[in-house]
């Protein structure tokens, strides 16, 4: 299966913003995707599965990069609890395997998820990307796969 994997801004301490990719950093170093246990897909996860980052922040929203699930959901443990940070993630309950890759030039998600499938509104998009893991269809995954060969493209060229 294939899956779009959302993070935003989270709440540390009073008046303390940790910003969605520094979450998302800590995350894929540490090889873990956190979610609750009354998300209705958590048990639909499988090692072999394929996600996209989605990046939700008061600094952009950008498609940061993908991963391969390593894990099945399972409950956290006192390792994983150790480097959650800030709210929501304290309230999340599970955690499965990931193997993720960010990308240096984030695709502007503006440019790409209206253009999925599950998106009927297509001006009302980012009410669609509610939660922390949402499925995704092959084609949609490659589209976003697309989108980043085209930017890194356009990057390339710009160097030259």
């Amino acid at each position: 299966m294939y899956w779009l994997m959302v993070v935003k801004d989270h709440r540390g301490a009073p008046r303390e913003i940790i910003p969605a990719m520094q979450v998302l950093l800590t995350r894929v170093r540490h090889g873990v995707w956190l979610i609750s246990a009354k998300n209705p897909y958590r048990k639909k996860i499988a090692p072999g599965d394929h996600g996209v980052f989605y990046v939700s922040s008061k600094r952009g929203r950008v498609i940061a990069g993908t991963c391969n699930i390593k894990s099945v959901a399972q409950p956290i443990t006192p390792q994983i609890k150790s480097i959650i940070e800030g709210y929501p993630s304290g309230l999340l309950t599970h955690y499965f395997g990931i193997e993720g890759v960010i990308w240096a030039n984030p695709i502007e998600a503006s440019r790409v998820i209206p253009s999925m499938s599950f998106v009927k509104n297509k001006a009302k998009w980012s009410a669609y990307l509610q939660g922390t893991l949402h499925p995704i269809t092959p084609e949609d995954y490659e589209l976003v796969i697309r989108y980043q060969s085209q930017q890194d493209e356009v990057t390339s060229k710009d160097r030259a």
